[in-house]
């Protein structure tokens, strides 16, 4: 017959402390894979922003949170200022951010998601000033330019040698139109119609396509240091392509419309 231990008996103590270290080893690994994955993005009518509430909204937002909550993955959203998004998602402090642009550089920290939504590139201006004749990058030249900084999209701008007044925030894009710091803003022309009537300027502005500028796609970028991005990345794409085959997707976008 097994002799039975005296480890209990002699070391109650240690047998109570080895329970408790495991007990908490447990409980801290749990923890760890139940805490939500953070995703960034800038404050970007229609597709990503937060109400005075601090809800997010926009039919990006609403698109990823649809997405990850059917694929079992518990996740939530953060808004800074784009330049911050970048610099976070390079040190591996997030999970990942959208609604981002390809570009080359990028592939470093970043894993695309399939095709997330689309913009128009263009200009803004107040309605009456004289754009005749502007259709293309370069006759952007002639004038003075505002553009949020750090957008995919300036690399047009940089490219055709054309100056421009950087905009730390999207936010201040509309009074800075207003006060003439610059003659038109360079944005997305979705973004700019949405804000523009949120503001109540619908009226007051006019909105030029860039004829030169192909349609821009956004993604859904996962960090290449978030654990297993692959992975969730191809169930987000599956579950992405069946809301747009079923209407979910389309009935998300019509919100903002």
């Amino acid at each position: 017959m097994k002799a039975p231990s005296v480890l209990p008996a002699l070391f109650p103590g240690f047998v109570k402390a080895s329970l408790l270290l495991i007990f908490l080893a447990f409980n801290l690994t749990v923890a760890a894979r139940s805490a939500p994955l953070v995703f960034l993005a800038d404050h970007f009518p229609p597709y990503e922003f937060a109400n005075p509430m601090g809800k997010a909204l926009g039919f990006d937002v609403e698109v990823i949170d649809r997405v990850f909550k059917d694929i079992d993955v518990d996740a939530q959203f953060k808004f800074v200022p784009w330049n911050r998004v970048i610099n976070t998602v390079k040190k591996g402090e997030a999970a990942g951010y959208f609604s981002c642009a390809y570009k080359p550089e990028r592939e470093a920290y970043s894993y695309y998601s399939d095709l997330l939504s689309t913009a128009t590139q263009g200009i803004i201006v107040k309605r009456g000033f004289d754009v005749s004749g502007i259709r293309y990058v370069s006759d952007l030249k002639r004038l003075r330019i505002g553009t949020v900084e750090g957008y995919a999209a300036n690399q047009y701008l940089k490219d055709a040698d054309i100056e421009f007044e950087k905009i730390g925030h999207i936010s201040n894009a509309f009074p800075m139109l207003s006060r003439e710091r610059f003659d038109a803003l360079f944005l997305s022309l979705e973004a700019g119609m949405y804000l523009a009537s949120e503001a109540g300027l619908s009226d007051q502005l006019a909105y030029i396509p860039m004829q030169d500028i192909p349609v821009r796609k956004y993604y859904l970028c996962f960090s290449n240091q978030l654990e297993n991005h692959k992975e969730i990345a191809e169930k987000f794409n599956k579950k992405l392509a069946e809301f747009r085959e079923d209407g979910t997707y389309e009935m998300i976008h019509d919100r903002y419309r």
